[in-house]
């Protein structure tokens, strides 16, 4: 039962409430009022020949109470909540002193127990408030009966007065008990309605995710709080969901809707904040989450809602696009400005991918007012990115490899401290990587066993040749770090034996993520390695096959996802 509350705390059992709050003024005036009803009680004495008096102890008392109850209404509210229950003892004892020293007014001053019991049955709970019935019976009772004398006791201060003086008392105690538990019925289920709206507002009907202002309002509480110190904004975008609309019905779309809802909602952790933010798009706020840990929580998405529509006649993708608190934005207006950068470019360059917004500002983001030459770049771009995921089919079977390339070397570059530009640039490097292998036949690209030296001779071509492909003068830096990308600093590599300094960082960093990206993953000549012995791999080739730094921060990479993210080692779906 709830009941009359003192700033948002219970008073029902004032042992658990901080303070007397809004009792305290209503019991200085039940302490006042007594004291004023008992004096003029005494004086309509007066007025009929018969003289009552008040012996100093009880003038003592209504004195000193008359003096505290304008201290209790000014300053009370902030005392414990056991003054409550001292008020209610306090005025009881007052009457009943008065009933001793005036028998004569029993049933007069009585009366005055039934403000008492009003006061408690308002402000106590159900069991408080009997117990203060019971004490102000308990004593009209015994202040009958130690006055009491049967040969000579005036009619009315007999036994009999009690009665009805008691009975007085439970009726009106009932009765405010009642109506209060009505009043508060109808707070509760007004408190009930206005939850359930305030719920309604911020939550999306169909998907059952927080909409927009709800996602918004949480966020910003969360990015407010001063130990937020890093975080990731990320929004997801359904792919051609028009298109489904449009061709089974938007029952199906609706399917696809809440099918995405229910995949984000179980991939992400308790303290990650998830809404649909619009018709189409989801966007998630994962707390204390670094550039791999949120690249890492958009792949899994990104694979989760392709495998969740298996099922039906239509495939669903969704394309990701992520903002680094406080790097891309401080506040929850410009992160998602951020991140819907971002998820326009991954959009305009295939879909089905992910975009950190550090990316967006490169050569694969909008056009800007210039445009032919910004438009064939893009042309040129889009059409080798295809051509590789083409090849990764024919190669390893999945479209995969060059993204998950891509994305580890991006966010390598980024650990490392390249600018935005370099970043995007070697993103790029990274989906191109393997474009030279449309010249390896498919003979050795999928040959279970060993090759033959003539065989391996023939696939240390492919950088040379994805070096052809791309030689134009926008993908020159491109087309270098492509054709280096199998160079060691030991001088081993081919196709030139470069060493050291001699091959570009962004090289370096490439031959890492396809290296390790290569040994995760199942191909026609053996099973995949598994991430541990990947990383045995690496330490052990670390200053002769692989840059030494570039390891580090990789595997420095890997164990912040692996903490955040232990069934992820691979910082990818």
């Amino acid at each position: 039962m709830t009941y009359p509350s003192v700033e948002g705390v219970a008073v029902g059992a004032p042992e658990t409430g901080p303070t007397a709050g809004p009792a305290a003024p209503a019991g200085a005036l039940l302490m006042g009022s007594t004291c004023a009803l008992m004096l003029l009680t005494w004086l309509t004495t007066l007025g009929g020949g018969s003289v009552v008096t008040f012996s100093p102890a009880i003038v003592v008392m209504l004195a000193s109470m008359l003096v505290f109850a304008p201290v209790l209404y000014r300053w009370g509210g902030d005392w414990p909540a056991w003054t409550i229950h001292a008020i209610c003892a306090g005025c009881t004892a007052a009457i009943t002193f008065g009933l001793f020293e005036v028998t004569m007014l029993a049933p007069q001053v009585a009366g005055l127990y039934v403000l008492v019991v009003l006061f408690a049955s308002y402000y106590l709970s159900r069991a408080a408030a009997l117990g203060h019935v019971g004490l102000c019976t308990a004593c009209f009772f015994l202040a009958l009966l130690s006055v009491a004398a049967p040969a000579t006791m005036p009619a009315p201060t007999s036994i009999e007065s009690w009665l009805p003086i008691v009975g007085t008392i439970a009726i009106a105690g009932g009765f405010l008990t009642s109506v209060r538990r009505q009043r508060e019925g109808l707070v509760e289920q007004q408190r009930v309605l206005q939850d359930q709206l305030a719920v309604t507002a911020r939550t999306d009907g169909l998907t059952g995710l927080l909409n927009r202002q709800g996602f918004e309002q949480r966020t910003s509480t969360l990015l407010g709080h001063p130990d937020m110190t890093s975080a990731a904004l990320i929004v997801g975008d359904l792919d051609l969901l028009k298109s489904i609309n449009a061709a089974y019905g938007r029952l199906a779309g609706d399917r696809v809707l809440r099918g995405a809802a229910r995949v984000m909602a179980e991939r992400c952790r308790r303290l990650d904040v998830v809404g649909r933010t619009g018709g189409e798009e989801f966007a998630i706020f994962a707390p204390a989450s670094e550039v791999a840990d949120a690249v890492a929580l958009a792949e899994r998405l990104r694979r989760d809602v392709m495998l969740a529509f298996g099922d039906e006649p239509f495939s669903a993708t969704m394309s990701f696009g992520v903002a680094i608190f406080p790097d891309d934005g401080s506040t929850v207006d410009e992160l998602l400005v951020a991140a819907d950068r971002a998820l326009g470019t991954a959009k305009r360059n295939g879909r089905n991918r992910t975009m950190l917004a550090v990316q967006a500002g490169g050569p694969m983001a909008a056009p800007g007012p210039d445009t032919a030459a910004d438009d064939d770049e893009r042309a040129r771009l889009i059409t080798a990115i295809g051509l590789a995921e083409a090849l990764d089919l024919r190669d390893t079977g999945t479209a995969s490899h060059s993204q998950t390339v891509a994305r580890y070397a991006a966010i390598m570059a980024h650990e490392l401290g390249l600018d935005a530009r370099d970043v995007e640039r070697i993103r790029v490097a990274g989906l191109l990587h393997d474009i030279g292998k449309i010249g390896v036949p498919d003979s050795i690209l999928n040959k279970p066993g060993k090759l033959s030296d003539e065989e391996y001779a023939e696939m240390q071509r492919h950088p040379e040749i994805g070096a052809r492909i791309l030689g134009s003068d926008v993908l020159d830096d491109v087309r270098q770090w492509v054709l280096a990308h199998h160079e060691r600093p030991d001088g081993r590599g081919y196709p030139y034996g470069l060493s050291g300094e001699q091959v570009p960082l962004q090289a370096r960093i490439l031959a890492v993520a396809d290296a390790y990206e290569a040994m995760t993953a199942d191909r026609v000549y053996r099973r995949a390695l598994g991430p541990a012995a990947a990383r045995e791999e690496l330490l052990r080739c670390r200053g002769t096959q692989f840059d030494p730094d570039v390891v580090d921060v990789f595997l420095e990479i890997l164990d912040r996802t692996a903490s955040s993210a232990p069934d992820v080692p691979r910082l990818a779906a």
